[in-house]
């Protein structure tokens, strides 16, 4: 092999498309109880695991380090976990992603150590993040918050307990957070999701984003990061990806390219240079770009997403998974109870609408399969059969036989999301545990 050829050879490995699907990493969530207590033996730990109705352990081994890990069976699959008890000190970048207590913040704030566990997710990672959620509530029974290390979020011990007690899994938001960077010099941007290599896919970023466009990249990376966690990762680099359609029906298309790449095509010293990798984001991750022309995607000629910001800034149209329609539908089913005790107490507040929305069967020329046209009607009355009467709030676009307050009979398979608004709050599905003690 002469000199050359191995140059050939060092530079061939940027010239071959990455894959953006990777081996899944270790998902890492704690746990912090209310009472500050922990079992003080991992022989306790796994003694707790081990009568767990709802799991079958297949293997224990107890490591140097402390850690305990199992290979435990749910719902006909295999994960492998492994639990300890650590030191614990409340981060201070984290996202604190729901309402908190008086007594969930002081126990999450004096805490001293935590419940930790590491596992890697099966195939369907939304169920192995809820089994993550639903082991740890069954071991420490009066938590706090949960501190996703891996999404870098606190979650309430509230919603820890019902998530934990549900047979529907939390969103696919739940599994990563979009980290905003600002220089505070330049106004510059660096945006980058955490919680998505557990997925078995690169984490997502967007470079040279500024301070006044950055939160209208939101549903671009929301549709992508659910696609990734509740289907199937993002095609290779380079590769074209559709990602949201714009109000006027344009649709963006997306691509990604490697770090190193992205900062050859974009003005030197920003956010997310190779001296802020030095640490971490240097590797499964992929900056996001866009396709504006079909020419451009065939000559792989991609630009920033900041060419579409006044676009991105009129409310574009993030595409839903049928997945996601179904989950939100029975978790909706779920959490029904919750919407009519709300609606009971109607007569205490100022200002009060209950919604719910309804998926309309559309009329035939629109009809393709099960095609369904989801829209908001107000809850005007209950039923004894569980029924609900419900006026139209707004126009249908596929069902000519109904329009802008008409009532409608609803029943509760019909349901596929709800909303309380009173006074000046807000109740949904996800959001009941504000209404637990």
């Amino acid at each position: 092999m002469g000199i050359f050829d191995k140059f050939k050879k060092d530079k061939a490995p940027e010239d071959t498309p990455l894959s953006s699907k990777i081996e899944k990493t270790p998902s890492l969530v704690a746990v912090v109880p209310k009472s500050g207590s922990l079992p003080e033996k991992p022989d306790e730990l796994a003694e707790k695991l081990l009568s767990l109705p709802f799991i079958k352990v297949i293997s224990k081994n107890e490591r140097d380090s402390g850690e305990t890990e199992f290979i435990v069976e749910y719902k006909e699959e295999e994960y492998k976990l492994a639990l300890f008890c650590d030191s614990f000190e409340l981060p201070e970048l984290f996202r604190a992603e729901h309402d908190f207590t008086e007594a969930e913040i002081a126990a999450m704030e004096s805490a001293k150590r935590a419940l930790y566990s590491r596992m890697i997710f099966g195939g369907d990672n939304l169920r192995s993040y809820a089994l993550q959620i639903k082991l740890l509530c069954a071991l420490v029974d009066d938590p706090a918050g949960v501190a996703d290390i891996s999404g870098e979020r606190i979650l309430s011990g509230r919603w820890a307990k019902l998530t934990a007690n549900s047979e529907v899994p939390p969103a696919p938001t739940y599994l990563f957070c979009i980290q905003c960077v600002n220089s505070g010099k330049n106004g510059d941007v660096w945006l980058h999701t955490h919680g998505l290599n557990r997925c078995g896919s690169i984490e997502l970023e967007v470079l040279n984003s500024d301070t006044k466009h950055f939160r209208c990249l939101g549903p671009v990376f929301n549709t992508l990061a659910a696609n990734v966690i509740t289907k199937e990762p993002i095609p290779d680099e380079y590769q074209p990806h559709f990602a949201i359609r714009l109000p006027d029906g344009q649709p963006i298309v997306t691509t990604w390219v490697r770090w190193q790449t992205a900062l050859k095509h974009l003005p030197r010293r920003i956010l997310g240079g190779k001296e802020d990798r030095v640490n971490g984001h240097n590797e499964n991750t992929g900056v996001l770009f866009v396709y504006p022309t079909p020419e451009d995607c065939e000559k792989r000629r991609f630009a920033q997403i900041s060419r579409y910001n006044k676009e991105l800034e009129n409310n574009p149209m993030m595409m839903i998974s049928s997945e996601e329609t179904d989950r939100m539908k029975s978790l909706a089913i779920e959490r029904l109870d919750y919407l009519k005790r709300l609606f009971d107490k109607r007569g205490e507040y100022q200002k009060f609408a209950a919604l719910a929305k309804i998926g309309l069967e559309v009329d035939e020329q629109y009809r393709e399969g099960d095609m369904k046209e989801h829209i908001w009607f107000e809850i005007k009355e209950f039923h004894d059969d569980e029924s609900f009467s419900a006026e139209l709030t707004q126009e249908a676009y596929y069902v000519e036989a109904i329009k802008p307050g008409d009532i409608k009979r609803c029943t509760p398979e019909e349901l596929t999301d709800w909303v309380v608004y009173f006074d000046n709050d807000m109740i949904n599905p996800d959001s009941v545990y504000r209404l637990e003690e």
